[in-house]
């Protein structure tokens, strides 16, 4: 199989991340109704389509681009992926109560509000990236992991800062808030490096691993979600959250790296560690 010709799919993925900005951007700044959402939305897709011109080989007036991806059962595991990131908010709620749950979802959104432009992204660009597979497959899965996790690294320091300022920008009514979002913001970069796995599983033409792994993640996800809310609450459910996240995308990583042929980098065990370390202070601590 062909990966996309050089610097296609790094474009379509900028116009894309463009794009999610600038839907964020209107929706924050005019979105009051349904006939403002829609306008946003029709926005950002303008703006992506604007930037994709000359739309040329990305969309087929050029060489085909062709992979061993088998459609149902990549719908399959990314079905299962979103209940994996979203599970918390059905298994939760019982436990934390009302006020509790209404503290998890507004921190859960603020810190991951810079995970939702390039989460789905970073997915489809794997897969373009690493479709090729080859020789240079471990370099390209390499450092597209490290190029991810480090902006995920930005992105959890700069959310982190932001919490702080929560209560001046909302309120002191939502100060609660302010830990269980640095709580989660700790699997922040765990999370940009969650679109590498299936991809690099597709490779290796390893779908079936695919969606036994996300089953076997999914189950990690609610036992500990379902333990950290009953135990501890709001705090517990966050933290859980935020450890089960980390510990399944490094298993995931470990997997696919060797279905495919390739090292995980080293470096992967000691962030999720430390991160791991961090959370059990938290817990303690709060």
């Amino acid at each position: 199989s062909t990966t996309m010709l050089d610097g296609d799919h790094k474009r379509l993925g900028l116009a894309q991340v463009v794009a999610a900005v600038v839907l964020a951007v209107l929706v924050m700044a005019m979105a009051t109704d349904a006939l403002t959402l829609g306008l946003a939305i029709v926005a950002r897709v303008v703006v992506e389509v604007l930037l994709l011109k000359p739309c040329g080989r990305l969309f087929g007036s050029g060489p085909q681009v062709r992979s061993n991806l088998q459609p149902l059962r990549v719908l399959v595991t990314h079905s299962i992926g979103f209940g994996n990131r979203n599970v918390d908010f059905l298994l939760g709620a019982p436990f934390v109560g009302t006020t509790g749950f209404a503290r998890y979802v507004f921190a859960y959104r603020l810190a991951n509000a810079g995970f939702a432009p390039v989460g789905t992204i970073a997915t489809r660009l794997g897969i373009a990236e690493l479709a090729g597979g080859g020789a240079k497959l471990e370099a390209r899965y390499r450092r597209g992991t490290s190029v991810l996790f480090a902006g995920g690294v930005i992105a959890a320091v700069l959310t982190a800062v932001g919490a702080l300022i929560v209560p001046v920008l909302v309120g002191d009514r939502w100060a609660d808030a302010v830990p269980i979002i640095l709580l989660l913001t700790v699997a922040l970069p765990f999370r940009f490096i969650d679109g590498v796995i299936s991809p690099l599983l597709y490779v290796s033409a390893n779908h079936s691993q695919a969606v036994i792994l996300e089953l076997v993640r999914l189950a990690v996800i609610v036992a500990a979600v379902l333990v950290g809310a009953v135990f501890w609450g709001v705090t517990g459910l966050a933290v859980a959250m935020s450890a089960a996240t980390i510990v399944s995308v490094v298993a995931g990583h470990r997997v696919a790296a060797a279905k495919a042929g390739v090292a995980m980098p080293a470096w992967l065990n000691q962030a999720a560690v430390v991160s791991l370390i961090v959370l059990g202070g938290g817990l303690l601590l709060l």
